[in-house]
């Protein structure tokens, strides 16, 4: 047993950390598109966890070994089965108390392991607590053999997991980590595991109806250049949130990260600002270059703000063996603008560049098809990246988490297919584009040209000379219209004009009409108006001027004969 643990240790550890990170992935609130269910056993009985097995695997449960725990408050405790052809182990196992927790493995296994476990399955002498299943599983895991083929990419992953589980995985959350591809989704998780024959998936649902209540709290930055963030529950549900440990800087000196296991890590001694490390000194709030060389050969450099420290247990810079016929370089953990200088090995012309990280050189494709590879030829610049022959080396600029490889040109019967984005600005009297062969003929002979001159248009002001609105009397269409001309042609064409349209009120001629009628008739009734009071007036002053008496009116022959 402690042989094995300490090869697990070395090669698969990785889905131990995926067993953890399902445990803390089930207490978090994650949402998408659907959450699976697998069946819950009813009971212990057989029938109840082979619909469990057929819920989870593809392969049939006839045929199956189980083992279970007595059931308490009509709940299985603990159950395990499993099912083996020829060491390819088919392995359940699960409990429902407080947790529902139910996990699937399928692998490779030692004969050793397997033949242990069906005897105590059939035997039922498992000691069996609210950790069997689990530990089971792990030691499970730990004794998977080697896989044949590796698992390269997402779609294998996919491919291989839906051949042995039901669960469809295409909604998940993808965390790829070292040696596995992880799915995380809501209560489900899986891992398939990229060197070890090996594949898992997890569910796991609290059954408590107690709501923790969590605080987060931080220790201070120790001496080792980390900090830990614990959390404790006031509502003291029995629950338990995984502790998280940070890295920070504990003298804040711009460094993190232990330079002994850097260096035995890379093999590289590391410069800032041109001398070796030093790490009592202070590099903190400004900008050096940093170098790590092998002897006095520089073979990553790059320039480091320290206002922001850098993490040495982050780094990874990997180079050929000595019985490598192609140089390469492999980089990891330094997010930043770089230069690479490769070894000439092969005396290559050309170099294949992934500028993505990736945890082996192996992943680089024979003829650098890849979707995300680069051929580069040397000398020459492609996307951004270019490369150059100084002396024994390829130095490779414009590179961030990255690998390159020497890469000679394998000539194939292939028709290239170019696709080239649009011209750019104009800068400089230049413009640029980019041109990716579909078919990656890795040819670069029948390339379209990649820039062209230009000419930078000279600023105009356009000085606008407008006609009259036409026509003068607003038409029936309400609109009216006018041409305007551009005295200082901008577009460099005589004919440069521009068309203007309003709204306008149009007024009928009945309407004209009318209103002169209206107006005709105002102005008689006025005048008549004036006529009649003018003749009142006129009575009115007529009668006032006859003399009166008391015995009416006298009439002028009365005063005559007086």
């Amino acid at each position: 047993m402690k042989k094995r643990l300490i090869i697990a240790n070395l090669t698969v550890s990785i889905l131990i950390v995926s067993i953890l990170i399902f445990y803390s992935v089930s207490n978090t609130n994650m949402t998408g598109k659907a959450v699976f269910s697998p069946a819950i056993p009813a009971d212990c009985s057989d029938n109840s966890i082979k619909t469990v097995w057929d819920s989870i695997f593809n392969e049939s449960s006839a045929g199956i070994i189980i083992a279970s725990n007595t059931p308490v408050s009509g709940k299985c405790r603990g159950y395990i089965a499993l099912k083996n052809f020829s060491n390819d182990l088919y392995l359940l196992s699960g409990r429902d108390s407080n947790y529902t927790e139910i996990i699937g493995v399928h692998g490779n296994f030692s004969s050793q392991i397997i033949s242990n476990l069906i005897n105590n399955i059939s035997q039922n002498s498992l000691n069996w607590d609210d950790e069997t299943s689990l530990m089971l599983t792990v030691l499970i895991i730990l004794d998977a053999e080697n896989r044949q083929s590796q698992i390269q990419n997402v779609p294998e992953a996919n491919a291989k997991f839906s051949f042995i589980f039901k669960p469809d995985n295409s909604t998940w959350y993808l965390e790829g980590i070292s040696n596995a591809y992880l799915f995380n989704y809501s209560n489900v998780s899986a891992a398939v595991s990229i060197n070890k024959n090996a594949e898992f998936f997890g569910y796991s649902r609290s059954n408590l109806i107690c709501t923790p209540n969590w605080t987060a709290h931080n220790t201070t930055c120790s001496s080792n250049d980390r900090k830990t963030q614990y959390f404790t529950d006031s509502n003291s549900c029995n629950q338990v949130i995984e502790n998280i440990t940070t890295r920070c800087d504990y003298d804040s000196n711009g460094i993190m990260g232990n330079i002994t296991s850097l260096t035995s890590r890379t093999g590289l001694n590391l410069y800032i600002n041109s001398s070796e490390l030093n790490i009592s000194r202070n590099y903190s709030q400004k900008e050096y270059l940093v170098q790590f060389k092998s002897s006095n050969n520089t073979i990553v450099e790059f320039n480091w703000n320290f206002s922001s420290s850098i993490n040495l247990d982050d780094i990874f810079i990997e180079r050929q063996s000595a019985s490598d016929t192609r140089g390469y370089v492999l980089i990891r953990g330094i997010p930043a603008n770089k230069k690479a200088f490769i070894d000439r090995i092969s005396n290559d012309s050309m170099v294949c560049v992934r500028n993505s990280e990736i945890t082996s050189i192996t992943t680089l494709t024979t003829n650098c098809t890849h979707s995300s590879e680069l051929a580069i030829p040397c000398p020459g610049t492609f996307s951004g990246v270019s490369c150059a022959i100084e002396g024994n080396y390829l130095r490779i600029e414009g590179l961030t988490n990255s690998a390159a490889r020497e890469f000679s040109q394998v000539t194939i019967n292939c028709t290239q297919n170019w696709s080239c984005t649009s011209w750019g600005n104009c800068i400089n009297e230049v413009q640029t584009r980019t041109c990716i062969d579909t078919n990656h003929c890795n040819n670069l002979a029948g390339r379209p040209s990649l820039n062209q001159s230009c000419i930078i248009p000279i600023q105009c002001t356009p000085n606008w000379n407008c006609s009259d609105w036409l026509p003068e009397v607003c038409p029936k269409s309400k609109n009216q219209t006018r041409t305007c001309n551009d005295k200082n042609l901008c577009n460099s064409t005589p004919s440069n004009k521009k068309l203007e349209t309003k709204d306008c009120e149009y007024e009928s001629k009945s309407s004209l009409l009318l209103i002169a009628i209206i107006a005709i008739i105002a102005i008689l009734i006025l005048i008549l108006i004036i006529i009649l009071v003018f003749s009142i007036k006129k009575s009115t002053e007529e009668q006032q001027a006859k003399p009166v008496t008391q015995y009416g009116y006298i009439g002028p022959q009365y005063y005559q004969k007086q």
